[in-house]
This record gives C-alpha cells, sequence and structure tokens, in this order.
C-alpha cells in the first residue's frame, strides 16, 4: 500500500475533554470560534458534530451569531438593482463584453472528452465497464456497458422488461473475464428485488437499519415541528 503523499486530509483524535466541549458549545456557538479554541479546522469539528448528531440549537440559528437571513432583513441594499434599471444589455441581441471572444471555444473545437476514440474503455460511476461506441451524440450516450454488449452479440437484443446482469460472484471490470458465461437475463423486478436490502445484508442487520432510518425520520421531523413552534 501506498502512502498519500499529503493528499488524504490530516486525521484528529478528539478526546473525551475536547468531545464534551464540543457537545456544551457548539450548538450555541458559531463553528469557528470552537473550533479555533479547539485548535482544529473548522471543518474536523462539523463532521465530527455531524457524526454524534449534535446541531446548533434554534435560539443560536435565529440569532445574529447564527448567520441566517432573518425575515424582513436585507443585507444586500447597496447591490441590488433598483427600479427604473437599465441593464447594459438592452437592445443589444448577441451583445457580450469585449474581449471574451480570446476564451471562447472555436468552430470545430473538440472537448478533451470527446477526442477519447471510438473502442475506449472506462469504468462508470456504477462500477461498470463501458466501451465508447460512437462520437456523433451527446456525452453518456456515445457510451455502452460491455457486459450488454457481449450479450447482444451472442445472444441478441434484450428485450423490453428485462436488463442484462453479472451473476451471482462473477462482476468484474476486467474485459477479457466478461463472457456470455458470467452473465444472465433477468427482468426489471427481478433486479428490483435482487437489489432490496434485505438481500443485501443479514436479516438482523437489514432490520435494525430500517428502524434507525425511522427513528432519525421521527427526530427530524419533531425538531422541525418545534422549530416552527419557536417561530
Amino acid at each position: 500500500m501506498t502512502k498519500s503523499r499529503g493528499i488524504n486530509r490530516p486525521q484528529h483524535r478528539w478526546s473525551e475533554a475536547q468531545i464534551g466541549v464540543l457537545r456544551t458549545r457548539f450548538p450555541n456557538e458559531r463553528t469557528s470560534v470552537v473550533a479555533q479554541d479547539l485548535g482544529v479546522p473548522d471543518y474536523i469539528v462539523s463532521k465530527k458534530a455531524a457524526q454524534l448528531g449534535i446541531r446548533k440549537s434554534g435560539e443560536h440559528l435565529s440569532s445574529p451569531a447564527g448567520g441566517r437571513i432573518q425575515r424582513g432583513e436585507r443585507r444586500s441594499a447597496g447591490t441590488e438593482f433598483h427600479k427604473g434599471h437599465v441593464p447594459m444589455n438592452r437592445g443589444r441581441k448577441g451583445w457580450s463584453p469585449a474581449g471574451s471572444e480570446r476564451t471562447r471555444f472555436k468552430k470545430g473545437h473538440t472537448p478533451w472528452n470527446g477526442a477519447v476514440p471510438i473502442g475506449a474503455l472506462r469504468v462508470n460511476s456504477l462500477g461498470y465497464l463501458d466501451r465508447k461506441i460512437s462520437t456523433d451524440k451527446r456525452g453518456a450516450l456515445n457510451w455502452r456497458a460491455v457486459h450488454r454488449l457481449v450479450w447482444e452479440e451472442q445472444r441478441g437484443p434484450v428485450p423490453k422488461g428485462f436488463l442484462v446482469a453479472f451473476k451471482k460472484g462473477m462482476r468484474t471490470t476486467e474485459v477479457e473475464k466478461i463472457t456470455v458465461d458470467a452473465l444472465e437475463l433477468i427482468s426489471l423486478a427481478d433486479n428490483g428485488r435482487r437489489n432490496v436490502m434485505w438481500n443485501r445484508y443479514p436479516r438482523p442487520l437489514a432490520e435494525s437499519i430500517n428502524l434507525l432510518g425511522h427513528i432519525k425520520r421521527r427526530l427530524r421531523k419533531r425538531e422541525e415541528e418545534a422549530h416552527g413552534s419557536h417561530n
């Protein structure tokens, strides 16, 4: 394993005393003030507070120290457009500031991601291997999943309401291992059932996750109702 070489942000080990300060002061003080006194960056304080479920109090958020614009408050009066203001491009269709032509894309310009040749491979955001199949469409439409291309090449078009999936334990991004023997045709309904929480985790863990989500939603709703009653 290689070192991060300074790429990753430094980790902070929280002491019990620091956590006590965080619990006491974070709800009613600016994050920057708490962070400065603890000697750590703001983002570390915010992250730890979120992990512990500590939130800003309603009183703090409604105060000037909360940094929120209150009802009826105006902070931008000096920079607002006023009634009767005439914009500089009024009546000048296609107008642009002088000098902007230097940074415009020229006719025939090819973006860096459009120069990738047909046949190129990539791993998409879902972790599947894609192959570029054209250059005349927009963005992701020029790419197709390799496992679907392999299936269609040997088994024909995928029927409506079905999709091509990897068999259990055979998913890969190594192109030579994506063969029709590693794939299967399943319905959209079966795919939905396959991916639900109950099938991905042991049932006790899935039930705990579901219960925790329910509790968090109830707590959030009560906090919103309490905050609304104060207003």
